[in-house]
């Protein structure tokens, strides 16, 4: 459900306001509240690192890509939730192999 309320926030409100004030399509809109949905995670304490967490904010950002374009084709916010419980679900399993093979 975290992702539901992160994707009403950054592409609901967010990207939504921006592509409005920068013009529907706009790429500087998706990275602008990409950017700022991987600040927002910056500060998690993810994948064995202390924050500042500089890429957990990294990956966050190219989930805030992904999810943002994903929003603009179907203009739903539940589309781009699937997207990001996707990119979540994909990292915890890299993440997870990488400490089982150490």
């Amino acid at each position: 459900m975290n992702g539901v309320t992160e994707e009403l926030i950054f592409r609901g409100m967010i990207q939504n306001m921006l592509e409005q004030r920068l013009g529907h399509g706009s790429i500087s809109a998706l990275l602008i509240a990409s950017g700022a949905f991987g600040i927002a995670h910056l500060g998690k304490s993810k994948l064995g690192y202390d924050p500042p967490n500089v890429r957990y904010m990294a990956s966050a950002c190219v989930t805030g890509v992904a999810c943002g374009f994903v929003w603009r084709q179907t203009g739903k916010v539940t589309a781009s939730a699937l997207t990001q419980a996707t990119s979540n679900y994909i990292m915890w399993r890299v993440a997870l192999s990488k400490k089982v093979g150490q």
